[in-house]
């Protein structure tokens, strides 16, 4: 993975690549302080392991990793340090200081994926073919 200098387009930082055993292509999201990027690889034809990694804006250093056994789609970042991952089962979020997983609650898609979530005023927002569901965001998230 590299950051560019959005101005003069010059390689900032490189980050060490990494395999894939999948057909699905990595996920990016970003704050001020972070880039987080998320990778499924197939572990057999069932099963999948994600890794969220999360890398220092400014050096490319990495700050923290956490893995899940789900195939993931989506990635947002939200304010009070808030990454929300799509999972196929569940949506987690994560402290993005630490990569705890704050909190998980379940898609209600039966592992189908829908469009990447939205997020306005504290609320997640994400759509699919049966409609679109919003959680507020906070330690307990509560769906609305």
């Amino acid at each position: 993975m590299h950051a560019l200098n959005a101005v003069t387009g010059a390689v900032r930082w490189t980050a060490p690549a990494f395999s894939t055993k999948s057909y699905e292509s990595p996920v990016i999201a970003a704050d001020a302080d972070s880039v987080y990027l998320t990778w499924s690889e197939d572990l057999d034809l069932d099963h999948q392991l994600t890794t969220v990694q999360a890398y220092d804006a400014r050096t490319g250093r990495p700050r923290w990793r956490a893995e899940r056994t789900e195939s993931s789609y989506s990635a947002v970042t939200a304010p009070g340090h808030h990454l929300i991952v799509g999972y196929l089962d569940d949506w987690y979020g994560y402290d993005t200081r630490s990569g705890r997983a704050r909190w998980r609650v379940s898609s209600g898609e039966d592992g189908t994926a829908s469009t990447p979530p939205l997020v306005a005023d504290g609320v997640v927002y994400r759509a699919n073919e049966e409609g679109v569901r919003a959680i507020r965001l906070s330690q307990r998230p509560e769906e609305l």
